[in-house]
């Protein structure tokens, strides 16, 4: 006796089987990638619902909500002004001043969802704003941006900025563009 069976997959099979048949699983570094991306799409669902928000950051007379634990968790500055006596943790009110709203809303971003859509376009700005709170992961990304738009017109201000801001990687490129 022989029983035939047709099968129809209507979506992507959660594991490749490679040829002779054994499944292909998934590397270390795939499921990595995969838990990192997890966790900046939940923060930036955290991010965008505001209504466990803690704290008020306030800059160009705009107003972000924001979670004292997250700003603490990626800036010693922050976690500085939130764990002492400072003006900040009393009113639960952080006002930036030195920068535009769209250079805040873009860390906010970048401290929530380890990425923002802004860094290409407003990457000097970025680079000065995570200097000024230590956001390291931010700064990278900034130096990166900026070196990829080094030109003939913004070499000279680059290189400038790359070292008033300590920004080693950024300072290489634009005095190795100069040189050229």
């Amino acid at each position: 006796m022989r029983i035939y069976i047709k099968i129809w997959i209507f979506e992507e099979p959660k594991h490749q089987l490679s040829p002779g048949g054994k499944r292909k699983y998934p590397t270390e570094e795939e499921r990595d990638r995969k838990r990192q991306a997890r966790l900046a799409s939940d923060f930036g669902k955290l991010y965008e619902d505001s209504s466990s928000s803690d704290v008020t950051v306030l800059a160009g007379g705009e107003v972000f909500k924001a979670h004292k634990a997250v700003l603490i968790a990626r800036s010693s500055v922050f976690a500085a002004m939130f764990s002492t006596d400072m003006l900040e943790k009393q009113k639960n009110t952080l006002e930036i001043q030195d920068f535009e709203a769209e250079i805040v809303k873009g860390m906010l971003e970048h401290v929530y969802k380890g990425k923002t859509e802004v860094v290409a376009e407003r990457a000097p700005e970025l680079l000065q704003v995570a200097e000024k709170y230590d956001l390291a992961g931010l700064k990278e990304d900034a130096e990166f941006a900026a070196a990829d738009e080094l030109n003939l017109e913004n070499a000279a201000e680059l290189l400038v900025l790359a070292d008033i801001h300590n920004a080693a990687y950024l300072k290489s490129r634009a005095s190795d563009f100069i040189n050229t």
